[in-house]
């Protein structure tokens, strides 16, 4: 790998070469830090909690959970190291100036591996510890790198197939609420409706664990990847329900949550012609399909207006970005490719993420949506990117709080001959530019803006939430904020 630079925001690496295999996860995973601005809902649908194992999170938690075999692992892999110059160098072989500097340089080190192995009490599995080293090595490039294991990619696919369905919402503080329960799941069979505040969950009726004033992170674990019968207790209305039993099962799911009838679902009576779709990520490769039926249903109702609610919705894909783009980002010719944004490697190397051609807005309706776009701190990476694109296009106005600031990108790699116990790494392998001027939603912006790591887009509408926002529309603030912007609209 060649030597690593920084630039303004971030430090990033060179691109793959062509001989390894390679899969772009660009623009994803908002890191899950303690200011505020990680996911507030945990979403078995789209694997970020109930009854599954987080590969790129818990797994690597999991790995690290002590500090003095990491310290080992990276002594055990330096004395490898090290220990194979040395022979080299007794043997007459040639090193490079550079690694003799090394050698050099590290005495303090040889003597720490010396000292570990002579007292450390207990039996070194050196293999053990060298894979803690390569977490090591990778996790602390930055927020957004990271090694996933063979045994973690199997755990993390072996929950999937038991699912009930539903979107927890814990932006209010001491609640945990269904933000939104998917068509045809088992909660829905079960009667889970959004707006249920969970109260306590378990796996016998009578033994349920309350999960009130607790942490989402145990909450998540109380849902086993390994029992499909799960109870679910809640409160709709003020009044504690009694326990419903949930068979889990697979649920077929495209992350786009479309209401067209405020009033059936939350009792709010808003304008006809105003649509509300959520994207709870980009990572679903059926968002498209999911995409193209809720317009469609909109066109048939005559909606002219759409809120597109973006709030944390922390990314994924170049490639998925790119089909969502194609239903929101503005084509006067109604088809032909768009360009959003432009990857740029360490090597100087630029890749254009653009549209895949299709515009709904302008061939399959006749007319162009007024949007509105729900933003929080929660909103990151390639849903920035399509919020650039918006922005630059002039098809939409923000409304929220301050999003994120993500302007990096990363790339998966997978299958390198020279990896045993490497699934996969991720690494940040470069940022990404608009190719529009973005400074009139960045704060404080002297001039033209075309990159927005570490800033993020400032709403002209903003509407800050001293508790995050609400758990159902009817009580959401920006939500509401949101109808009443587009209510003014002619």
């Amino acid at each position: 790998m060649n030597e690593e630079y920084k630039d303004n925001n971030n430090m990033i690496e060179s691109k793959p070469s062509d001989s390894v295999e390679s899969k772009a996860d660009l623009l994803s995973d908002t890191p899950n830090n303690e200011s505020g601005n990680k996911k507030d809902f945990i979403s078995e649908l789209y694997g970020n909690g109930l009854g599954e194992v987080k590969k790129s999170t818990s797994g690597r938690k999991s790995v690290r959970r002590s500090v003095i075999f990491s310290i080992v692992a990276c002594c055990i892999a330096l004395m490898t190291f090290i220990s194979g110059l040395l022979i080299g160098l007794n043997s007459g072989v040639k090193v490079s100036k550079s690694d003799y500097a090394f050698l050099s340089e590290a005495q303090e080190l040889r003597a720490v591996i010396k000292f570990i192995k002579e007292n450390y009490y207990g039996d070194i599995d050196e293999k053990t510890l060298l894979a803690y080293a390569e977490y090591g090595v990778v996790d602390n490039l930055d927020a957004y790198s990271h090694v996933t294991t063979f045994d973690e990619a199997i755990s993390s696919t072996a929950g999937s197939q038991y699912q009930v369905g539903i979107v927890i919402d814990n932006s209010v503080a001491g609640e945990f609420c269904i933000s939104w329960v998917e068509p045809g799941s088992p909660a829905e069979e079960a009667d889970l409706k959004i707006g249920d505040k969970l109260v306590a969950v378990g796996y016998r009726r009578d033994d349920l664990y309350n999960v009130e004033k607790t942490h989402l992170s145990t909450v998540t674990a109380l849902f086993s990847v390994q029992i499909k019968e799960v109870y679910i207790q809640v409160k709709r209305d003020g009044t504690v329900r009694e326990p419903l039993l949930i068979v889990r099962d697979a649920v077929s799911s495209n992350s786009v949550h479309a209401i067209h009838d405020f009033n059936s679902v939350f009792g709010i009576n808003i304008d006809s012609d105003i649509g509300y779709i959520a994207l709870a990520d980009f990572t679903n490769e059926g968002i498209g399909d999911g995409l193209k039926i809720a317009l469609n249903d909109f066109k048939l109702r005559g909606k002219k207006k759409l809120i597109l609610d973006l709030r944390n919705n922390g990314g994924g894909s170049g490639d998925i970005l790119a089909e969502v783009g194609s239903y929101f980002i503005k084509n006067e010719k109604g088809s032909g490719k768009t360009p959003i944004i432009k990857h740029i490697y360490k090597n100087g190397e630029e890749h254009i993420i653009e549209t895949t051609g299709y515009n709904y807005i302008y061939k399959d309706t006749g007319y162009e949506y007024k949007i509105a776009v729900l933003v929080n701190g929660g909103t990151a990476s390639a849903s920035e990117a399509l919020i650039g694109a918006m922005i630059g296009a002039e098809t939409c106005e923000l409304i929220g709080e301050t999003t994120y600031g993500k302007g990096i990108g990363q790339l998966t790699i997978y299958d390198n001959p020279d990896w045993n116990s490497v699934y996969s790494i991720t690494y940040t392998a470069g940022y990404y530019d608009f190719f529009n001027d973005v400074s009139a939603y960045v704060e404080s912006a002297t001039g033209p803006v075309y990159n927005i790591h570490e800033k993020g887009f400032t709403p002209h509408v903003e509407y800050r939430l001293s508790k995050g926002k609400s758990n159902i529309l009817s009580t959401d603030a920006q939500f509401l904020k949101a109808v009443e912007y587009l209510e003014n609209l002619d």
